[in-house]
């Protein structure tokens, strides 16, 4: 301040120096701290002879630049005693450069010009101006400036953001820093070089809601501060007085630290009373005034030595009261009972109340209180809460068990439950028991199924499960297991859900008296794997299974199986079983075992489905893709399609990508390849032929041959060839007899049209002729002799004309000539046979009687050949007989087999139209024997 006067005396001495004469008196101050200017006129206007208005004109300057900031004018009466002071203010701190004040009268000649020096002049003073702390409120802008040396321009940082500078004079550069923000607690510093100073920004108090209470001992006002001030430091801090009394309280909380809420308190005076708070800061003042009756505003001290005493079900609380006076009152009491994060507030009233009963509580459960009370007349406000108190209720019994079944077979199912949650416990289980057939078995704390070895899967079984703690058992929980039905009459259906679980709903059963069950578990599982479930109470038609009811939740792209039973008193009926996804996904597999089939210019497409656990979602099709084509060249909307046929496809090289899809997309597909050349293929498939041709024709072969030489040995074996002795030409004779062989005749071939008239006739014409067959090789040592009674026919035409109508042949061998006999030939009856030769008939005896019929006898075995039937000479009614063996050409002789021939016992079973009959096919025709008759030799 002293430089401030001495400032001022200096200018009013060079005033009164150089214009003593022609200007009134004039005092100039200047008060840097507030950057402010001031100009006093004093007793002037009583010596001027002006009547009219005296105006001057002031002009501030800076001096160096000349540069004008600032104009204004100032007018006065004339005639009027006292002063006339004008002031103004600078936005730049008045030491950053010299400013020139210059006066001038508009009505008399007066200049006056006045020059106020800054710092920038000589000698030299590097600084920042103002060069002392503001503070400031939130919002104001103000200029600092930087005086440097000359030539030398000077940087400026605000908060460490560079500042934009003005350079004013040779050395001093001003910039402007706009307070947008409050400051820290440690101020904003403002820097030039290496000096700087520092800005409080904040906001003047704000304190409101002042109200003023008592606990019957003291007096307490409290009030809510509003906005922070932001203002930190003793020198800036907000000071509070009530009722002119320093709130010492209220001010070192202040001090130490921002709150929402000051207290103060004054003297106790009951009744009612005004109490006035002031709130002041650099910034600002603010003050309120609160008036009320301490009677009507009793807040109580909070309760204290919080007790209790606990039950199973109920606890009660017990506190006591900090002052005697409360005894007095009627009370008001409130207990916060908090379980978990769940809390409850529970009130009880009465003189001096200090106890209260919580009842309805949870047992084994661990709680905490606090109590609060308040007057019930005149009620204000509660007390503050008094010091937590916890305790723990005792157990009781558990309640019952939520149970389910899981058959595993016919004749084992499985007993499962859930553990009880904490609320349902009601203290610390320690087993289960199960109870099956009249046995209780124990189980274990860990344990959450039981397996029933069922034995009878046929039949309904109950079991009943118990928890049990240190207090007592839990209610059995019972199930009833139904008899084994395998499901086979329940087909699953489809089943969508969502990211949480699956939606239901169950339709009304009459059935579900007591609700309904659905169980879940991976439609693919492992075999130890356990079912979940959860019941849904009747009345309720729809449930929602979501990831809280199962532990590790539902795994997309995993298939899960839901059935639904419905809840009766006697066993559990499955009503419903449901396949599905929460979440469909792309198949993990591509289809399996991919492979092509070419048939021509047909090419098909085989392929095995995608594994059940790696479709992730229901296979909706297959897309096939041709020659890596970005687009499917086939869809197959079937999902039990295993093949795909294309034709009619040109000789190229193409592949094929199949590809399962789902709702969710496809599969990485599988890919074949393939070429097609028809040309090519037709010369190796001609090569192919003609080598099957040649090793079909070479397997047959010797086949055939073989079943010819079968066919040969077992229906026409080979007959031996007589062998003679070599002097049997001139030795045999037969009674001086020979065979002629010129004069036997052989008839030609006799074509019959109707057998059946052809053999009658034939026989109605010889029947008067006996007819022998034999070898014509064959003879016997006696002299072929004639039976009495056998007519011979002249000539060949007799012969000709006999046929056997039973033998259903066409053709009769008649070219085969009778040799005549030599009387030449040996007539001896001990002749003995050649030993090469055995005849097969021997010759009749000529003096057998006429009409006793022979019959064919079979020999036993004699050496290289056996005779089939004996030489007797056979009537022609015999002749009829047709044998299925073969016959000799040159012979009468059927050749029977033994077999066919010791099959007949009685001799006379030989008719012509019986046996043989048997032995032939309808359409069997065999030639005819040919007939010979014997001739008389020539004498």
């Amino acid at each position: 301040m002293g430089s401030w006067w001495l400032s001022a005396l200096v200018l009013a001495l060079m005033v009164q120096e150089d214009h003593a004469q022609d200007r009134p008196p004039l005092n100039l101050r200047v008060n840097k701290e507030k950057q402010q200017i001031c100009l006093i006129w004093t007793d002037f206007l009583l010596s001027s002879n002006f009547t009219d208005e005296l105006v001057f004109d002031i002009n501030v300057l800076y001096a160096e630049s000349n540069k004008s900031i600032h104009n204004d004018t100032v007018e006065a009466k004339p005639g009027l005693a006292g002063q006339v002071v004008w002031c103004w203010t600078s936005p730049l701190p008045l030491e950053c450069t010299s400013h020139l004040v210059r006066i001038r009268s508009q009505h008399q000649e007066l200049n006056i010009d006045l020059n106020i020096p800054g710092n920038d002049v000589s000698p030299p003073i590097i600084d920042v101006y103002p060069k002392k702390e503001r503070v400031v409120v939130v919002g104001t802008c103000m200029m600092f400036c930087c005086i440097a040396k000359e030539g030398q321009k000077q940087e400026a940082t605000y908060e460490i953001k560079k500042m934009n500078v003005t350079q004013i004079s040779k050395r001093t550069y001003a910039f402007t820093v706009h307070t947008q923000n409050p400051s820290p607690s440690s101020g904003s510093p403002v820097e030039c070089g290496d000096n700087g100073t520092t800005i409080w920004a904040g906001y003047p108090p704000d304190d409101h809601d002042l109200k003023c209470e008592t606990d019957l001992k003291s007096v307490e006002c409290s009030w809510d501060r509003g906005r922070r001030t932001n203002l930190v430091g003793k020198r800036r801090m907000t000071v509070y007085s009530m009722n002119g009394r320093n709130c010492t309280k209220a001010n070192e909380v202040s001090q130490s630290k921002e709150v929402s809420q000051y207290k103060c308190n004054p003297e106790l005076y009951m009744g009612e009373k005004n109490w006035t708070l002031t709130a002041r800061n650099p910034l600002g003042s603010v003050v309120h005034t609160y008036m009320a009756d301490l009677n009507h505003r009793i807040r109580m001290q909070p309760p204290e030595e919080v007790t209790s005493e606990v039950h199973a079900r109920n606890a009660t609380i017990h506190w006591s009261l900090k002052w005697k006076k409360y005894s007095d009152l009627s009370l008001l009491c409130q207990v916060e009972l908090t379980h978990a994060d769940h809390k409850q507030q529970v009130n009880g009233s009465g003189k001096g109340l200090s106890s209260l009963v919580l009842e309805d509580l949870q047992p084994y459960r661990y709680y905490s209180v606090r109590v609060r009370c308040a007057t019930v007349e005149h009620f204000w406000k509660w007390s503050d809460w008094s010091s937590i108190h916890k305790f723990q209720t005792k157990e009781d019994c558990p309640k019952a068990l939520d149970v389910w079944f899981q058959r595993k077979s016919k004749d084992k199912a499985v007993i499962l439950w859930k553990a009880l949650s904490d609320v349902d416990s009601n203290g610390r289980i320690k087993g289960y028991k199960v109870t099956w057939g009249g046995t209780e078995h124990d189980c274990e704390l860990s344990q959450r199924s039981y397996v029933l070895p069922l034995g009878d899967g046929n039949a309904d079984h109950t079991a009943t499960v118990i928890a049990f703690n240190s207090a007592c058992s839990s209610p059995p929980s019972k199930i009833t297991i139904p008899r084994w039905t395998g499901d086979a009459n329940v087909r699953a259906s489809e089943i969508l859900g969502n990211d949480d679980g699956f939606r239901l709903s169950l339709s009304a059963n009459v059935g579900a008296s007591c609700g309904y069950i659905v169980d879940w578990c991976p439609t693919y599982r492992e075999q130890d794997y356990v079912v979940e479930w959860v019941k849904v109470p009747p009345g309720t038609t729809a449930v929602r299974s979501q990831s809280v009811f199962i532990p590790g939740s539902f795994e997309p792209g995993k298939r899960y199986t839901l059935s639904i039973y419905a809840c009766s008193q006697g066993p559990p009926e499955l009503l419903q079983k449901m396949e599905g996804y929460v979440k469909e996904m792309a198949p993990a597999k591509p289809v399996q075992n991919l492979k092509v089939i070419e048939e021509g210019s047909t090419v098909v497409l085989l392929w095995e489905a995608v594994p059940p656990q790696s479709q992730h979602g229901f296979i909706r099709g297959y897309n096939i893709y041709m020659n890596n084509n970005s687009h499917p060249s086939v869809n197959i909307t079937n999902p039990d399609a295993r093949k795909h046929i294309f034709d009619n496809m040109p000789d190229s090289s193409y592949s094929f990508t199949v590809k399962a899809y789902t709702s969710a997309g496809e599969d990485n597909g599988v890919e074949l390849s393939i070429k097609l050349n028809h040309q090519a293929d037709q010369p190796i498939l001609a090569i192919l032929l003609s080598l099957g041709s040649m090793t079909l024709l070479l397997f047959l072969i010797p086949i055939m041959y073989y079943h010819r030489r079968w066919m040969k040995e077992k229906f026409y074996p080979e007959i031996p060839k007589p062998k003679l002795p070599d002097d049997w030409s001139a030795s045999t004779m037969l009674d001086g007899r020979t065979v002629d062989v010129t004069q036997c005749p052989c008839d030609t071939i006799h074509i019959v049209t109707n057998l059946k008239e052809e053999s009658e006739e034939g026989l109605k014409e010889h029947s008067n002729s006996t007819m022998e067959r034999r070898y014509y090789s064959q003879l016997n040592e006696r002299p072929l002799q004639r039976p009495p009674n056998l007519a011979l026919p002249v000539g060949p035409a007799h012969v000709s004309s006999i046929s056997l109508g039973s033998c259903q042949t066409y053709i009769t061998y008649t070219g085969l000539q009778t040799p005549a006999v030599h009387s030449g030939l040996p007539s001896t009856d001990d002749a003995q046979l050649s030993e090469d030769y055995k005849p097969q008939n021997s010759a009749a005896s000529p003096t057998e009687p006429q009409g006793i019929r022979l019959h064919p006898i079979l020999m036993g075995d004699s050496g290289d050949y056996k005779p089939q039937f004996s030489p007797h000479l056979l009537p022609a009614t015999e002749m009829n007989v047709c044998l299925d063996t073969p016959t000799s050409v040159s012979s009468f002789t059927p050749l029977l087999s033994n077999d066919v021939m010791e099959n007949s016992q009685d001799q006379s079973s030989f008719p012509s139209s019986s046996w043989y009959h048997k032995c032939l096919p309808d359409n069997y025709s065999n030639p005819t024997y040919c007939l010979t008759s014997l001739s008389t030799p020539p004498h």
